[in-house]
This record gives C-alpha cells, sequence and structure tokens, in this order.
C-alpha cells in the first residue's frame, strides 16, 4: 500500500511539471552573428542566441551541463538541447553550442556551425529540450541583419556586455525623463541629479571590481562581470522604479 501511493504521488507530481505534448515555451532572439571564411571547407558561422522562458517550470539548462562535448563543430545532439538548423532551406547536419550563462528565464548560448551558402543566409532555428521548443521555428531570419562585426566568438560577453550597456543607457535616460508618480514637480530636477549620480558611481564601481576580476582570471572574465553586472542593474533598477 505505502510503494503504491508513493507511486501515485510521484505520477502526479510530475503530471503537474511536465507537459504530456510538445509546447512552444521559449522564445529565441538573435543577439548577434559573425560568418567567417575558414581557411579551407565550409564558411563558420557563430550566433549569439538568447532563450527566455516562459513556462515557469526551469526547462532552461544551467551552464556548463549542457554543452556539445566534441570540439569544435561535433554532434548534433546532447543529452539537453537538440537545435534544428536550416539554412536557405538546407538543414545543417553539424553544430556545437556553448551555454554561456543562465539566469532566472534567460540563457544564453553561442552556437557554431560550418556553413555552405554564399550571399545572404536565411535561417530558421528549433531549439527543443524534452517537447519545449521556441515559438515560430520555422520563421527565417536573415543573419545578416545581426551581422554588425561586434561578435567574437572567443569573447562572447563583450558583445553581450555592449549590447547590455546601450540597454542600461537608454532606461536610465527614460526614468530621468519620466519621474516615479512620488517625485512632485519642486523636487524634479534634486532627484533627476540624485540618480545621474548614482549611476556614476555605479559605473565607477562595476569598472574597478571588473578590473580585478581581470587581473585574477583574465581578460574574458573581465567582459564577463561587465555584462553580469550591467544585467544586474537594469533589474535592479525596473525593481525598483516600475509601476506598481
Amino acid at each position: 500500500m505505502i510503494r503504491t501511493g508513493l507511486l501515485v504521488l510521484a505520477a502526479a507530481l510530475l503530471g503537474t511539471a511536465l507537459p504530456a505534448r510538445a509546447e512552444q515555451v521559449l522564445t529565441v532572439e538573435i543577439l548577434a552573428v559573425k560568418a567567417a571564411p575558414a581557411d579551407t571547407g565550409p564558411a563558420e558561422v557563430n550566433m549569439l542566441l538568447r532563450l527566455t522562458d516562459e513556462s515557469g517550470i526551469d526547462v532552461l539548462r544551467p551552464e556548463g551541463d549542457c554543452d556539445s562535448t566534441l570540439p569544435g563543430i561535433g554532434q548534433t545532439t546532447t543529452e539537453c538541447y537538440a537545435l534544428a538548423i536550416v539554412e536557405n532551406s538546407v538543414p545543417i547536419g553539424r553544430y556545437a553550442y556553448h551555454i554561456l550563462e543562465t539566469r532566472s528565464t534567460d540563457s544564453f548560448l553561442l552556437v557554431t556551425y560550418p556553413s555552405t551558402a554564399t550571399g545572404d543566409r536565411g535561417v530558421s532555428l528549433r531549439i527543443d529540450y524534452n517537447g519545449f521548443y521556441n515559438h515560430d521555428p520555422e520563421t527565417v531570419l536573415m543573419l545578416s541583419d545581426y551581422d554588425n562585426g561586434t561578435l567574437d566568438p572567443k569573447d562572447p560577453f563583450e558583445s553581450l556586455h555592449r549590447l547590455y550597456a546601450g540597454k542600461l543607457k537608454a532606461f536610465a535616460a527614460e526614468l530621468a525623463e519620466n519621474l516615479p508618480s512620488e517625485v512632485n514637480d519642486a523636487a524634479a530636477k534634486s532627484w533627476r541629479d540624485a540618480f545621474m549620480a548614482a549611476q556614476r558611481k555605479w559605473a565607477q564601481f562595476v569598472e574597478s571590481d571588473c578590473v580585478l576580476a581581470a587581473r585574477l582570471a583574465g581578460e574574458a572574465q573581465r567582459s564577463r562581470c561587465l555584462a553580469d553586472r550591467t544585467m544586474e542593474r537594469i533589474d535592479q533598477l525596473d525593481t525598483s522604479f516600475s509601476p506598481d
């Protein structure tokens, strides 16, 4: 009886955690692309992706657990994400990916694959984990729209920092112009000056903190430190000043 009860309980718990059918609960966003010709053979395409999980049950895989295990461009599947990449209507048979970081409902991946395409590259992406996959997997995205020369596959966090630093700057400027409702007109200038001063102090602290990270672990760690601190600052401001 006890064993039967435990099995029923386990089945009930699993039934609430995982769907009985495939579900589109991920959003895939291409952040940056670099397509570089190889010395011999096909060109190499690198894509920096952001996955956003809408499921509420932690579909995203943690950093370091699910990367492709073969060096370079290797296997087509792992124990975690399975990718289906179609470039110019041709399925890509080999790829590699590296989970750079997973934080809250966002995860950042660097995907690499060999490309024999010439001219423009149109790519559709399906990223699947245990029946969960992304919205609009058949939508074709033109990689030239994301290839702006900023992605260094050896230091992808530098691209992340550049992207989120721009978002933070725009967000801070918007907050400075659209003050919280509790700030009246008489106090607007002093609030705005104090806010911008706090931003400058934050930037100085982060720069010194991440210089230390570089001294301890190398320049790539500085890029990661800057990217992480910038994303954390956006979250902090969004939490502090978001409308009730």
